[in-house]
């Protein structure tokens, strides 16, 4: 992967002094962290989402997110799940296929609901997960940061790979100022021992 990389080598000169470098999908985390430029977020009933890949719809795309959770209904939870599948299903078949190169393929995240949604995601999913990044934790608690990170850490020893949270800061605890020295000192504890597994941190709507 290459950030602009939908510029010519006679543009590329004329915009930068020092050329855009390659990044691998799976390089280190330092270089990851930095690789995500501008994260296009899509709902997992969305259709066509790996066919958009193949066709080279999303121009310089560098990280994507499919999500579960804010972007669908709660009545939808099962049918995202289903599509979840479908598409990964669809990556695989088309990295088989040599329709997309693997090395091209934007980094790719799954908005979980909660923990316990990302062990779910972890039975159902399996092996499929290996051509994902990791995964986004929203409304990322002091009472939570624990059990995502555990359940992270299941998913990391089931496939074999090494999986990145994206934690996102949502939540009333950080409002309130009665709440929010005690549950900011948790999560830098939390956050700080599991740091290799991190690549951003993300602050939402504060709800």
């Amino acid at each position: 992967m290459r950030h602009f990389n939908y510029l010519n080598d006679k543009e590329i000169d004329s915009i930068f002094y020092i050329k855009p470098g390659t990044i691998k999908r799976d390089d280190s985390r330092d270089n990851l962290a930095y690789a995500l430029g501008a994260t296009l977020y899509m709902p997992a009933v969305r259709e066509n989402i790996i066919e958009d890949l193949i066709e080279g719809k999303h121009k310089g795309l560098m990280s994507m997110v499919i999500c579960t959770e804010d972007s669908i209904g709660d009545n939808m939870v099962e049918e995202a799940e289903k599509s979840l599948i479908e598409h990964l299903e669809r990556l695989e078949a088309a990295i088989q296929a040599g329709e997309l190169q693997y090395e091209d393929i934007p980094l790719i995240f799954i908005r979980i609901r909660n923990p316990m949604h990302l062990e779910k995601v972890r039975i159902i999913a399996g092996n499929l997960l290996k051509n994902i990044t990791g995964f986004v934790f929203p409304k990322f608690t002091d009472s939570n940061c624990e059990e995502y990170f555990e359940n992270l850490k299941r998913v990391i020893e089931s496939v074999g790979k090494t999986f990145y949270a994206m934690p996102i800061l949502e939540s009333p605890e950080l409002i309130y100022w009665e709440k929010r020295a005690e549950s900011i000192k948790k999560l830098v504890s939390v956050i700080d021992y599991y740091s290799h597994l991190v690549l951003n941190i993300r602050i939402g709507e504060l709800i």
